[in-house]
């Protein structure tokens, strides 16, 4: 019997979870498919251990839901990624116009190599122990007791066994970890359908910084590293990571781990193999095995199995690679099942000396070094290389380098190389993030582009067949599956045929793989080769002159009309009394009372003197505190003479509720010299219905009828264009037209350039495009429109109506179910209000009349749909424009979003003003 205890599935429990596990296993490499879609040919599982016949399906009413989790987890996403890369049928594809995201969906393979064979190296930690807590009656403990004591009952109790380790993973999340995401998701998609963990939870272990940070959650809630010290409890901790980051060199990420190995096992589970860590913060560390005198011991007890030559402290973690190997060593040295000894790395204590930055400050003072020639960098990259690495780079050199694509072609063409090789590529210096991709996409959604001529030479040692191969079969896979993205049978055959330069950066993105592979075809097929090339780079050229992008915070104001809100019957008294003392918490008093009735009453100090006890002189002096008061508690200052209109709109106020969100969008930043910026911000593409309903207030004719406009991308002023903006540009050399360097009425640097004509506006564009050797110019009267909605159809982009308090125009007059406000007669500072619309705009409603590029049309019969400004060619152009917006001086109904005003081009006044637009693709008309 006592053999019989000893073996390592403990007992029946535990076999009927092993077998459970073995029947679900091949949920860990393939999930379920979505009802009636065909699995793509790519998403077979990677090892091949689903039986013939067997459909993933079947199995997943099956699944056992997760036990309830004391803390929230990080939420980590099976592979491959249903809801991302299947589409939901061959007829539905994403239309080619997204640009949030890759527009390659590639289904990726599971990014952790052999998870099946992984999943069986893991068994030893199968097993389970007795629990702290002695509460499972012990029937034959009991028996014996009980005779022992002449047949008096004592209850015997034993622990219950449990599953041995609950895993916190913990998921390096450092700029260059990003490329590993989808393996990370795989490390604890891997971990969670084992079965025989008591809980699996993930953290993020950010190492971007010199100081790492701990992170728990979707919401991201930052914890302290000592939290997760459980004393007694068998928890297992594995750092996944490439040991690249900044906490990693300054040491303060090993030592927030040895915090956790005081009292648990920490292991470093790094995504690279022994060869490649020279190039990461390993580069000093003491490799030692490392022993474990008994099973599943804290790293603080391991012992060096090896001779050391060195007196310092050092950190002990063991540390595997993500092969199967790896896996089951590290497994048998848990359990202490084969083994007590494993590969460790030891890190000195303090903080280790980075010999790389001690290097770059050797270096400085010095001449730089000359940009290195691609063949330079080609024989570095074939020097170090790995031999499956540099067979690798041969097989990207005909793919686009999208994480995706080269993880499929990796596994088409080098089936037997390993995800560290595709690293070596990557971080090699050899690729780039290329200028015609998403700028926002994550980084295995990112477009990547090899350095100029490494292609060319990678491609120039492969074999042109073998290069044919590639480039056919992935771009056959990628457009038989995800859409026509690159005419492959029209190109081929007939490489002197046209093919459309659309102005589409993906189809330049593509091109630049075509030309690379045509050109080592010759003949006409370099001839094509060149003109794609060409374009590629013209595109570029234009990409590449505008400044980087910055990411920028604004606060967006919505007006939402309370029309349920109750009618108030209390006296204008018991108002104050009432906000009064919600805000202090105390009562008016008796004086208090008798100078607001006064003063609601139009009675003078001396006339409210007279009604009461208190003298003149004391009624003054409780009166200056008491408006004091009022001033804190309303928002605003409160005199004797402005109470009953302050109180008039406190109660029209009710009505209406100013809700504030925060947002994000993105611009660049013109620097016009001596400290002046112009902000340009980025507007996505879209469609909208330009024009106003038929039932919209104050809607007039000419604002109709409402048609769909479609818009490609552009950049707007943040703001429109101030005097100070006015005069650094009216000061660069003249192209048509003298300009006057300060034309407003209202002066101050950053109010609204004013009384300026459209050709003046022309002539600034034309100077800063020669300025900037970008294109600048007017709005057309669509991309006007589109922008200041920013998806909203009501009309303004606060909601129904408007308010002084977000903006600058004549508060005389309401709009619909708004208050009259303040009519403040001349411009504010620009942004002054601190509310913009979504796009990250201000100053779109009111301010100044903004000019825009088209020419005056009764109506919108015959307007064109694609954002294009609508212009009549003739020799008079001095033909009325449009301009939008409304003014400071203007009621609010011609501030809607929809409004639009004609006027001469050679007119100004104290109410026009404008902003420009920076185009992004080329026009084939201008003003």
């Amino acid at each position: 019997m006592g053999r019989e205890k000893d073996k390592w599935w403990g007992d029946d429990r535990e076999t009927a979870d092993l077998i459970w596990c073995a029947a679900h296993l091949h949920r860990i490499i393939a999930p379920p498919s979505l009802k009636g879609v065909e699995p793509a040919e790519d998403l077979r599982p990677p090892d091949g251990d689903l039986p013939a016949g067997e459909s993933p399906e079947g199995s997943a009413k099956d699944i056992l839901p997760p036990a309830k989790e004391i803390e929230p987890r990080t939420p980590i996403a099976t592979y491959p990624k249903t809801s991302e890369h299947l589409p939901t049928s061959l007829e539905k594809k994403e239309p080619p116009s997204s640009d949030r995201a890759s527009l390659v969906r590639v289904p990726d393979p599971f990014p952790l190599p052999k998870p099946s064979s992984i999943s069986k190296m893991l068994l030893p930690l199968a097993k389970r122990v007795p629990s702290i807590l002695a509460n499972e009656f012990d029937i034959d403990a009991t028996v014996e007791q009980t005779a022992e004591a002449n047949g008096l009952p004592i209850m015997a109790f034993r622990p219950p066994l449990e599953r041995w380790f609950e895993v916190h993973l913990l998921i390096d999340r450092s700029p260059s970890m990003a490329f590993w995401g989808d393996l990370a998701e795989g490390v604890a998609t891997l971990f969670r359908w084992q079965g025989f963990f008591r809980d699996v939870r993930v953290w993020q272990f950010e190492t971007g910084n010199s100081e790492p940070r701990l992170f728990s959650g979707a919401e991201r809630i930052e914890r302290e590293i000592r939290s997760l010290i459980a004393p007694g409890r068998n928890r297992i901790f594995v750092a996944l990571t490439d040991t690249l980051g900044k906490a990693w060199h300054s040491g303060a990420a090993f030592a927030a781990l040895a915090i956790l190995g005081e009292q648990h096992p920490v292991t470093i589970a790094h995504v690279f193999p022994q060869t490649l860590w020279q190039r990461t913060a390993l580069h000093q560390a003491i490799l030692r095995p490392l022993v474990a005198p008994q099973p599943g011991c804290a790293n603080s007890m391991l012992k060096v199995g090896a001779r050391l030559h060195t007196t310092v402290d050092l950190y002990r973690f063991p540390i595997f690679n993500l092969s199967p190997n790896h896996f089951n060593t590290w497994a048998h040295f848990l359990a202490g099942s084969g083994g007590n000894s494993i590969q460790g790395v030891l890190i000195r204590q303090e903080a280790p000396v980075d010999t790389n930055l001690e290097n770059s400050k050797q270096m400085q003072g010095k001449p730089e070094p000359m940009e290195e020639t691609p063949e330079d960098l080609l024989r570095g990259f074939l020097t170090n290389a790995s031999p499956k690495a540099r067979e690798l780079a041969k097989v990207l050199a005909a793919v686009p380098l999208i994480p995706p694509v080269m993880r499929l072609a990796q596994r088409q063409f080098l089936p037997d190389s390993e995800h560290w090789h595709l690293a070596e590529v990557f971080f090699s210096g050899l690729l780039q993030r290329s200028p015609l991709g998403p700028k926002e996409a994550t980084v295995p959604e990112t477009w990547y582009e090899f350095r100029a001529g490494i292609r060319e030479l990678l491609l120039e040692n492969s074999p042109v067949q073998r290069t044919a191969e590639i480039w056919r079969e992935i771009g056959d896979f990628i457009q038989h599956h995800y859409g026509s993205l690159r005419d492959f049978q029209a190109l081929i055959p007939n490489p002197t045929g046209s093919i459309q330069n659309i102005a589409v950066d993906r189809n330049h993105y593509f091109a630049e793989v075509d030309a690379a592979v045509l050109m080592t075809w010759g003949g006409e097929y370099a001839s094509r080769a060149q003109e794609l090339r060409a374009a590629v780079r013209e595109r570029k050229r234009q990409i590449e002159s505008f400044p980087p992008r910055r990411t920028f915070e604004f606060e967006v104001a919505l007006i939402e009309v309370n029309s349920s809100a109750p009618i108030n019957t209390s006296s204008p008294l018991e108002i104050v009394d009432g906000v009064v003392f919600t805000k202090t918490g105390k009562h008016l008093n008796d004086v208090e009372q008798l100078i607001l009735e006064g003063t609601l009453a139009n009675q003078t100090y001396e006339q409210i003197s007279a009604l009461g006890t208190v003298s003149v002189r004391d009624l003054k002096n409780v009166a200056l505190k008491l408006w004091k008061v009022l001033s804190e508690v309303f928002g605003e200052k409160i005199t004797k003479k402005n109470l009953q209109n302050v109180l008039k709109q406190w109660e029209a106020r009710r009505q209406l509720t100013i809700r504030r969100y925060r947002r994000q969008s993105q611009c660049f930043i013109e620097d016009l010299g001596n400290g002046v910026q112009l902000e340009m911000v980025a507007i996505p593409e879209g469609s909208f219905l330009m024009g106003s309903p038929e039932d919209e207030l104050e809607r007039r004719s000419n604002e109709g009828p409402q048609h769909k406009v479609t818009i490609k991308p552009f950049f707007l002023g943040k703001y429109p264009v101030t005097q100070a903006q006015w005069r650094a540009v009216a000061s660069l050399p003249q192209v048509n037209r003298e300009l006057n360097p300060d034309p407003s009425y209202f002066k101050g640097e950053n109010r609204p350039v004013e009384q300026v004509s459209w050709y003046d506006c022309v002539e600034f564009c034309d100077r800063l495009s020669n300025y900037t050797k970008k294109t600048y110019r007017l709005p057309s009267e669509a991309q006007w429109e589109y922008a200041c909605r920013a998806g909203t159809t009501t009309p303004f982009h606060f909601g129904e109506t408007i308010s002084t308090e977000l903006a600058n125009y004549r508060g005389t007059a309401n709009y619909g179910k708004g208050n009259k406000g303040i009519f403040r007669e001349e411009t504010t500072p620009v942004g002054s209000f601190g509310a913009a619309n979504d796009f990250g705009l201000y100053d779109m409603h009111g301010q100044v009349w903004e000019w825009c590029a088209d020419h005056w049309h009764r109506n919108y019969e015959g307007a064109p749909t694609n954002g294009e400004a609508w212009l009549i060619r003739n020799n008079n152009d001095n033909r009325e424009r449009i301009q939008r917006g409304g003014s400071w001086y203007d009621l609010p109904d011609l501030c809607r979003s929809a409004r639009r005003n004609c006027i001469n081009p050679e007119d100004d006044d104290v109410i026009i003003g404008f902003r420009v637009v920076c185009v992004v693709w080329p026009r084939t008309n201008s003003p």
